[in-house]
């Protein structure tokens, strides 16, 4: 098991069942951006960062992705539904000039 900090202060404590390390990608699957490895890397946003796809589930070898910390923020405390639907809110914005 591992330790995580939470905003709130208290210990959350999430299992790692992975049987095989993840994939290592290069690029971001979210924003297509390079994505670095480097513990001394100084660009944050784009450092990698391992997420579970469903966060009611432990980390398991089928619910894993490696995204940049920047993805992984966005998507912190939003449902996958609720992202879809802000997409979809952005997207009416930039359809109608703003960016």
């Amino acid at each position: 098991m591992r330790n995580r900090y939470s905003r709130g202060g208290h210990k959350e404590r999430h299992l790692f069942l992975l049987t095989e390390p993840p994939a290592m990608p290069q690029i971001c699957p979210v924003f297509g951006t390079p994505l670095h490895y480097s513990v001394r890397s100084l660009d944050k946003y784009s450092a990698a960062s391992i997420d579970r796809i469903n966060t009611t589930k432990p980390y398991t070898d089928d619910n894993v992705v490696i995204m940049s910390w920047r993805a992984n923020e966005l998507k912190r405390d939003a449902s996958l539904s609720e992202l879809v639907k802000l997409g979809r809110w952005a997207q009416g914005m930039i359809d109608l000039g703003y960016s």
